[in-house]
């Protein structure tokens, strides 16, 4: 989406904290450590945040349509 950079950085450091987690525990702790029931939802949430929009950004200033 056009103008929604709060969320789109919001989604990008959330994926980016789960992945560095996930990693350290895996080289620290073991590969077979990793809670994936953690890791997983958590990336979706990121995802999520990639597609949605600020508040303060309009529908035309977003660009969807009807």
């Amino acid at each position: 989406m056009k103008k929604s950079n709060k969320t789109t950085y919001a989604g990008f450091g959330a994926i980016l904290a789960v992945i560095a987690g996930a990693v350290q525990t895996g080289l620290t702790m073991g590969w077979e450590n990793i809670q994936w029931s953690v890791v997983i939802p958590a990336i979706m949430s990121g995802v999520g945040l990639l597609f949605s929009r600020d508040h303060n950004v309009s529908s035309k200033a977003a660009g969807v349509e009807k």
